[in-house]
């Protein structure tokens, strides 16, 4: 398998930077997709696969382990609101233990499941007051 680095754009408009294996992304390189969406990270056969992160239009960016297109593991998530989550994500949503920033100080670090808290957690508010989440 010998990999290239070439620009190209595909019959959809997507426009691709960086390494090719067998006419597929393969390796490290950027993806502009003809919705707005960028993807810059690294690629295996065509789908993002390992480090990257993923720009939305709106403002919103996940950023972590990608694996056959989807991301999985630790991430960090930016919403288009400016709050941030760090933490472990599956199924497209929060799960497990993670860590979410509001943008007006509050926060809450603990469990998830399926994008919601779940006990046992620390709910904090902006003025560092913490509140058990039980």
């Amino acid at each position: 398998m010998v990999e290239v680095v070439e620009d190209r754009t595909f019959p959809n408009g997507d426009r691709y930077s960086g390494n090719i294996s067998d006419d597929l992304p393969h390796g490290l390189g950027v993806c502009h997709y003809s919705n707005g969406d960028i993807y810059d990270g690294m690629w295996y056969n065509g789908l993002p696969n390992g480090n990257g992160v993923y720009y939305y239009p709106n403002g919103e960016s996940f950023s972590g382990n990608w694996v056959e297109g989807k991301i999985t593991g630790i991430i960090r998530k930016t919403f288009k609101n400016g709050d941030i989550y760090e933490g472990e994500f599956e199924n497209d949503l929060p799960n497990g233990q993670g860590k979410i920033l509001y943008t007006d100080g509050r926060s809450y670090e603990g469990g998830f499941r399926d994008g919601k808290w779940e006990a046992p957690g620390v709910y904090t508010l902006a003025n560092g007051q913490k509140l058990p989440v039980n």
